[in-house]
């Protein structure tokens, strides 16, 4: 039997990694699936590609979002619904799209978006003020309020992001609002080497996390280490993060080797240095830029840090700060500032205290995609029946 088109999926950012694990979840359901996205994202998921019931519709590398979008509107409107995984900007393309079809929204910025006006960042220098001007000239806060409007529902990727807010943001009584998480974990094995390899996955900037935390924490210990260290600051930098890289480059130790990247890393790399690396540092800040807005990591924007650390099944040290749901608590140590130094080096002489990979897979059992899938099937077909 000939499925019916009965979902469009429109990712044309480079979120690769959402579209990935919802076309995971959606892989040999009932559902035929039309997904339009950037010729980049649609590259990197190659393996999709001969799925039956995935249709690709690629933009081309220099087709601007609103002409990609308006000249398939005709083959959006046969889906029954359309899931929108990222609105970055261009808020009035994705308002008149979603006017012709049944709409969801997946909010990775919540405060960015659904309360930008009071949610700018305390600190803007001179390029965000230009950033702002350009915002008031392209409307986009009045188009945010718009698709709002004429979205069926908004979702979040935590149930944690939805409870925050549905508690504290005033949100049109029309959305239907759900967690639809986009990660699942993939059961790995730790290679054995003589070196304790600690990663620090993500773009390497202050903005989100305290680089500067990690490096002092180091210089405590350096002198107190038995066991080499192989630190990965896996990202790429951004803003200021040539300068972190140099001070970490610029760490004098025999026992602490540093490996850093100046360029976007491959998704090949980027998954072979998480696939060994014995534990995560996660030295996520409790208020982060997003453009010009602030952002409360996770209640209004979650950490790729620790979706590569649900994924990957690696154990991490996170602030204290940071929430996380009770079956994740259980994978992580938590740490205040001045404990971050001890807390390295207990994990590093001590690897017995972190979980083993048969409590990993226990611990991260209701995140795997075979458990992941009923719920997230079932969320749709409510959407669908709105």
């Amino acid at each position: 039997m000939t499925l019916q088109t009965s979902i469009a999926i429109i990712e044309l950012y480079q979120h690769h990694e959402v579209l990935r694990h919802y076309c995971g979840l959606l892989k040999g359901s009932d559902h035929k699936v039309k997904i339009f996205c950037s010729s980049m994202v649609h590259q990197m998921l190659e393996d999709l590609h001969d799925q039956p019931s995935f249709e690709w519709v690629v933009s081309t590398k220099n087709e601007s979002i609103p002409s990609f979008l308006s000249s398939n509107y005709s083959l959006i409107k046969e889906a029954k619904l359309v899931f929108i995984t990222t609105a970055l900007n261009n808020f009035k393309a994705f308002y008149q799209l979603s006017k012709i079809n049944k709409t969801i929204l997946l909010v990775h910025n919540a405060q960015s978006f659904l309360a930008p006006q009071a949610s700018l960042s305390p600190n803007l220098d001179l390029s965000d003020r230009l950033r702002w001007l350009k915002i008031q000239l392209n409307r986009s806060h009045y188009y945010k309020k718009q698709l709002l409007k004429s979205l069926v529902g908004l979702v979040f990727p935590t149930e944690i992001v939805l409870e925050y807010i549905q508690d504290r943001f005033k949100i049109p009584t029309h959305l239907k609002l759900a967690a639809l998480p986009f990660v699942s974990y993939e059961q790995q094995t730790t290679s054995s080497t003589d070196r304790v390899i600690i990663t620090v996955p993500c773009t390497v900037t202050s903005v989100l996390r305290d680089y500067e935390l990690v490096l002092s924490s180091l210089k405590k210990i350096k002198d107190k280490l038995t066991k080499d260290i192989h630190l990965i600051l896996l990202g790429k930098p951004k803003g200021d993060g040539s300068k972190i890289i140099a001070n970490f480059q610029n760490l004098d130790s025999p026992t602490i080797k540093v490996t850093t990247f100046h360029e976007t890393i491959s998704v090949k790399t980027y998954e072979h240095w998480l696939k060994v690396s014995h534990f995560l540092i996660l030295p996520l800040r409790q208020y982060g830029k997003n453009y010009i807005y602030q952002e409360q990591l996770g209640y209004t924007k979650i950490s790729g840090g620790i979706n590569d650390m649900i994924r990957f099944g690696i154990p991490a040290l996170v602030p204290a700060y940071y929430p996380l749901s009770q079956e994740l608590e259980n994978l992580v140590e938590k740490y205040d500032e001045g404990e971050l130094p001890n807390k390295i080096l207990t994990w590093v002489h001590k690897p017995e205290n972190k979980s083993t990979p048969n409590q990993i897979a226990s611990i991260l059992m209701n995140h795997t995609s075979k458990q992941m899938r009923n719920s997230f099937l079932e969320k749709i077909d409510i959407f669908y029946n709105l």
